[in-house]
């Protein structure tokens, strides 16, 4: 008899973890810009209910709204924050929906009278928890999609040192953009490296591209997807071609059509989960390049503080050091770990082709694939890729938060996982 648990039993205890840890305790803070987000909420889900809904209040005409009525409501920033929004209207409508007995208005009329700034402390709560639902989610997604990418125990070990891990955990609990963009940001990652470099099925591509979408409504930095799933793109049809049985000509055919597909799939869950799309379109796509350039090129209005000075742009250094801050000694010594063990794999690999005098373009391009190089440590090398640019970007942005490079601590769990696994 067989007594390990299945996968599926391992994905729910998973999910039950990352949610005992990130549900205690939701209404005894409030962060500095939840009170925009909630007033962000109730302006988008006015907007769903009601065509004549208005919704440009004067407190915000410093915050990057957007006026309108109705479905136009649903263009609040440029952010775009819309699966925030969705997730903090879901919560108002749960908290309309537990209203005391004699409270007898309308979800509209609700919506209409609730208060914003400040945010009274029943509504915390309500609005956070689909965000901590959809958090714990996608510790117990990151673990299925990690088993038909790595062998065991590197999925498990991952899945719990993202359940557990600090920094996302306190992201987590709040309404904000940051964890819901790593929410469906990494799955959608994952799915293109299952599809490129592990097996070439269609549905694989078709979930990449239903997540980039959400990871683009979720938050502007989603569109880094782009430029990651043509380096994959690029990177698999090279390594193929190198390969020797196809002709360039059908493998960049086949190539060009997945990248369709996918752009496909991003584009209509990006229209069809934002009702902005639906009557302002052209308004919604300039105000996510105004708001992208704004940050962008513009730095932190109050500056940042950072090795005793403060200013709009801390430097190259300010990830790298916000790392060492918010990571925990699990991650720190995995990744420190695979990262020993990666420099060695490379090395002997590359010293035995020299060896072999086997130094051809198409040989390398081949062999550093994941199915050219041996499954773990070649999709590790697209981990690492997915780090090394993602950083490179937001290095370059003028605006610098800790919290923007949050999709770094998850891909960094995985390749801990690797290492404490090597280990």
């Amino acid at each position: 008899m067989n007594s390990k648990p299945s996968p599926p039993l391992i994905a729910i205890a998973l999910f039950l973890l990352a949610l005992a840890v990130r549900l205690p305790k939701l209404d005894t803070y409030f962060t500095a810009d939840e009170f925009l987000w909630v007033e962000r909420s109730r302006n988008f889900l006015g907007g769903l209910l009601s065509p004549d809904f208005p919704c440009l209040l004067p407190n915000e005409t410093e915050t990057n709204a957007v006026p309108g009525r109705g479905l136009a409501c649903t263009l609040r920033t440029g952010h775009p924050g819309v699966v925030t929004m969705w997730t903090g209207a879901a919560g108002i409508t749960l908290q309309w929906l537990t209203r005391p007995p004699d409270d007898a208005r309308s979800l509209l009329q609700f919506v209409r009278d609730l208060p914003t700034n400040p945010v009274e402390r029943r509504t915390i709560t309500p609005v956070r928890l689909p965000t901590v639902f959809l958090t714990a989610l996608f510790v117990a997604g990151m673990y299925l999609l990690l088993r038909a990418m790595f062998r065991p125990p590197v999925p498990l070990l991952a899945g719990l040192l993202m359940a557990l891990n600090p920094f996302h955990i306190a992201l987590s609990r709040v309404l904000h953009h940051d964890a819901l963009s790593t929410t469906f940001m990494l799955p959608a990652a994952l799915s293109l490296m299952l599809y490129f470099g592990v097996a070439r099925r269609r549905r694989w591509l078709a979930l990449a591209g239903l997540l980039s979408g959400l990871a683009m409504l979720a938050k502007s930095t989603g569109l880094f997807l782009i430029p990651y799933a043509g380096l994959l793109g690029l990177w698999s049809l090279l390594a193929r071609w190198a390969r020797g049985k196809e002709t360039f000509r059908r493998v960049l055919g086949r190539t060009l059509a997945d990248g369709l597909l996918w752009a496909a799939v991003a584009a209509a869950t990006f229209t069809l989960l934002w009702p902005a799309m639906w009557v302002i379109p052209a308004q919604a796509l300039h105000t996510i390049y105004a708001i992208g350039f704004k940050y962008a090129s513009g730095g932190h209005a109050k500056g940042v503080f950072f090795f005793g000075n403060v200013s709009k742009d801390p430097g190259p250094f300010f990830y790298p050091v916000t790392w060492v801050f918010r990571t925990n000694f699990w991650q720190m010594v995995g990744v420190l770990t695979a990262a020993t063990a990666g420099a060695v794999a490379l090395r002997r690999r590359f010293a035995s082709q020299v060896q072999n005098s086997k130094f051809k373009v198409q040989y390398w391009l081949d062999s550093l694939s994941p199915r050219g190089f041996g499954d773990t440590t070649g999709l590790l090398l697209w981990v690492a890729a997915f780090l090394f640019f993602f950083m490179l970007e937001m290095t370059l942005g003028e605006k610098k938060q800790d919290r923007y490079i949050l999709p770094v601590y998850p891909m960094l769990d995985i390749v801990a996982a690797a290492g404490l696994a090597w280990l």
